[in-house]
């Protein structure tokens, strides 16, 4: 059995990955982008002239039109997790996808992915609605789900199945590098925030550029953080086998 490395560790190998794919990361944030705003004008005017062709402006029809848009939107939103996870993995595994080939194959996982979450949330939400020391166990249990999914080929019950098999008997060890980020986080917000709020009326231009630096920090971060996750998986998958 392998000896799991360090969160710090994991988290340094996190960021050097980012930073040696950097432009990757930013031709694929700038596709999503782009795929965004393509579908949401689409979606403006395909509602809009169908309410124009229709003349129908009723409540009814209007629900019905806003039912439609957000399940696209679901569907949009779950398709762009999907993506960057594969991508995150195609990063870690050193076998870099083209843009083209990883929203191609990532519209194979949205089902799996979104019914996973799912199910995986709602049995989350349960735990915390009963008591909330059931949740935190139920949510460090079912920790590894989505990234089984993209990794593992497996989706709902046996994904569920799959994270309690990689956690079970290291539930602390997995707790510990899932504060582990958020701890970082937390600190590096607090650090930016309260040095922007002390400059504000001193050095206005200066608590500006503190703030737009933690806002881009931010979005580092969540990519950091995702593929630090993904790491923790695969190094848990390591320690089983």
């Amino acid at each position: 059995m392998n000896t799991l490395p360090s969160a710090w560790s994991l988290l340094h190998q996190a960021l050097s990955l980012f930073l040696k794919n950097l432009k990757y990361f930013l031709k694929f944030y700038l596709a999503s982008f782009l795929a965004v705003v393509i579908l949401f004008i689409v979606f403006f005017i395909a509602n809009f002239a169908l309410m124009a062709i229709t003349k129908n402006t009723s409540g009814p029809f209007v629900a019905l039109l806003g039912t439609f848009t957000f399940v696209a939107f679901l569907i949009v939103v779950s398709w762009l997790v999907a993506a960057g996870l594969l991508m995150t993995k195609s990063v870690i595994n050193n076998q870099l996808l083209s843009m083209k080939a990883i929203f191609i194959q990532s519209k194979k996982l949205i089902l799996p992915l979104f019914g996973t979450n799912l199910l995986t949330g709602l049995i989350v939400l349960v735990g915390y609605l009963l008591l909330i020391i059931p949740g935190i166990i139920l949510t460090v249990k079912y920790a590894f789900t989505q990234y089984i999914v993209i990794d593992e080929n497996l989706s709902g019950l046996a994904a569920l199945k799959r994270s309690q098999e990689l956690v079970k008997g290291k539930f602390w060890k997995v707790l510990g590098y899932s504060l582990f980020p958020t701890v970082v986080i937390f600190l590096l917000s607090f650090i930016t925030s309260f040095v922007a709020q002390q400059l504000k009326a001193s050095a206005p231009l200066v608590s500006y550029t503190i703030s737009f630096a933690s806002s881009l920090l931010s979005w580092v971060l969540s990519a950091v953080i995702l593929m630090y996750s993904y790491l923790v998986y695969k190094n848990f998958v390591s320690a089983r086998s």
